[in-house]
């Protein structure tokens, strides 16, 4: 079996070894379900799986790990869920990695290096959050063309070089933001064109393209 949907059959749990067997499975659809936690081991084995959808259940947090043996995970959607919080290193591993989907969840913050090593991630939304700051150099050395910001309250600033190379982004949105979120006032040409609204950008070392 190389495909599996489970999108909507109403799951409130996984266990440890529910996929064995499945070492040809290369997607796995777990969306639009009632899970609130995963457990350690639930994807072991699934050294094929190139797409995993976790989109639309009820998720408050991974375990450290989770994903540790899906070496060729392409695409992993994690959208519309309740995460607060990534652990450090949950990404480790993931050199195949394109497609990131973090949006519409509850993260206030992200860990210092939490995407190293994802040396094929070129699309990363992190929309619909309520992230207020970035780490310093969080996407360095990332191949990244599309990052998706908007509906967070980013007030702070990201240093005079945010982005090194050419890659898309859209920020501040005043539909999907909050009214007390606003662009910050600054003087910095970088900090205002970042700040433009919901319109496509190209930045380069803080500079328009």
């Amino acid at each position: 079996i190389r495909q599996l949907n489970l999108a909507g059959a109403a799951m409130d749990s996984l266990k440890a070894g529910d996929f064995d067997g499945l070492a040809s499975l290369e997607v796995l659809n777990l969306g639009h379900n009632r899970l609130t936690t995963l457990p350690a081991g639930a994807f072991d084995g699934l050294a094929s799986l190139h797409r995993l959808e976790l989109q639309l259940n009820g998720l408050t947090a991974l375990p450290a790990g989770v994903f540790d043996g899906l070496a060729s995970l392409w695409r992993l959607e994690l959208d519309r869920n309740r995460l607060t919080e990534l652990p450090a290193g949950i990404f480790d591993g993931l050199a195949s990695l394109g497609l990131l989907n973090l949006g519409y969840n509850r993260l206030t913050e992200l860990p210092a290096g939490v995407f190293d090593g994802l040396a094929s991630l070129f699309w990363l939304d992190l929309r619909s959050n309520r992230l207020t700051s970035l780490p310093a150099g969080v996407f360095d050395g990332l191949p990244l063309d599309t990052v998706f910001l908007g509906g967070n309250c980013l007030t702070g600033y990201f240093g005079p070089r945010p982005f090194t190379r050419f890659f898309r982004v859209y920020g501040y949105d005043e539909q999907d933001h909050p009214s007390a979120c606003k662009p910050p006032e600054a003087e910095e040409p970088e900090v205002r064109s970042f700040w433009r609204g919901w319109r496509l950008h190209l930045l380069t070392s803080g500079e328009d393209g």
